[in-house]
């Protein structure tokens, strides 16, 4: 992506990684950096080398030169998930007076985190957050969160992510003996639920599915429990893990499935709800963070987090009933209608970084 300078205040951008990175933050900060250019707004451009938000000493000081590197004038907004790190080092400090932070959840609801990490996390985060003049979060949900930070409710702004609507394939007639076709689109990590999903379906063997789960191990110690559940379960010839798919390849899965399912201990959004909804899909989730505000009442089951039975009743209900999957499907396609386009996402993206950076 090429960088653009404007006679307007140039906004610029710091992500923990590379840019294309296919996860919902990063395809988040994508969409938003392509606004920003397409808008003449986008500055410097930052992906981060380090391994945040956990980067070693060497990482974080080289990332932190390049960032002392930066033009002096402008907004700066660095991803959340890269802010905490970079603070420590001082980097907040340089940018107060201009620094947004853009928090897709906090690092301290991460599933997973000792309670003595998850204090020090949510300690670091808040002390980082005192250098800005305000941030921009993904749902209502993470919003209310923030004010646990001491940020004052008009420093926060809602700036949900956008859809941009895709070609749905014309479902496929369900012929007798047809497996279900179920999906899970999520990096494999303790906070998206795979090992629930998993204890879940090992006791619906009766029925006819399979299951397709796709996503990074970005999390090797739980992504090799992962692969010795399936093999415990003795899942193998019925649970596939295809591993991260560019997003051409990713819509063809969406739209061969029946199902969606996503069994997350936490979502500060949840992009890949709304993709599985604009392609035609009845939503499996649960009730935590921002779910119950994304997907909508009747467009599927929410089941509370961690609920193996729960769980595996809607799927059975999901997985028996053909009329049950359509329904949901049609009131989730409505929903997923009235999502703002991705350009109009940028649009209040710009107009909320602008706010932010006028503040006294």
């Amino acid at each position: 992506m090429s960088q653009r300078r404007s006679a307007k205040a140039p906004i610029h951008m710091v992500v923990p990684g590379p840019i294309d990175t296919l996860t919902g933050g990063f395809i988040y900060d994508r969409h938003m950096a392509e606004n920003l250019e397409r808008a003449d707004r986008l500055g410097d451009l930052v992906c981060l080398e380090g391994s945040y938000p956990n980067p070693d000493a060497d990482e974080l000081a080289h990332d932190a030169d390049r960032l002392r590197a930066m033009s002096d004038d402008g907004t700066v907004i660095i991803d959340g998930l890269a802010l905490t790190a970079l603070a420590r080092h001082g980097i907040a400090k340089t940018f107060q007076g201009r620094l947004v932070a853009l928090i897709h959840h906090p690092l301290c609801d991460e599933t997973g985190l000792a309670t003595d990490e998850a204090r020090a996390f949510f300690s670091a985060e808040k002390a980082a957050l005192e250098f800005t003049s305000g941030c921009i979060v993904t749902s209502p949900t993470t919003g209310r969160r923030m004010r646990d930070f001491g940020i004052a409710a008009d420093r926060i702004h809602v700036v949900p992510p956008g859809l941009d609507h895709p070609s749905i394939a014309p479902k496929r007639e369900a012929r007798a003996g047809d497996p279900i076709r179920l999906l899970c689109v999520a990096s494999i990590s303790p906070r998206k639920g795979q090992d629930v999903l998993l204890h879940a379906l090992a006791n619906l063997t009766d029925l006819n599915w399979r299951l397709d789960l796709i996503g990074a191990e970005r999390d090797t110690p739980f992504a090799n429990a992962i692969k010795g559940k399936i093999a415990t379960h003795r899942l193998t010839d019925r649970v596939r893990h295809l591993g991260e798919i560019d997003e051409k390849h990713l819509s063809e899965h969406y739209n061969a499935a029946d199902l969606f399912v996503l069994p997350s201990h936490h979502e500060g959004f949840g992009m890949a709800l709304t993709e599985a909804m604009a392609h035609g899909l009845p939503i499996i989730s649960t009730t935590a963070g921002a779910i119950p505000e994304t997907v909508p009442e009747g467009a599927g089951a929410l089941i509370p987090p961690g609920d193996v039975a729960a769980l595996a009743a809607s799927l059975r209900l999901f997985i028996g009933e053909a009329d049950a999957r359509s329904r949901a499907a049609r009131i989730g396609l409505d929903a997923a209608a009235r999502m703002p386009t991705w350009r109009r996402t940028g649009e209040h993206f710009i107009t909320a970084v602008d706010l932010l950076g006028e503040a006294p």
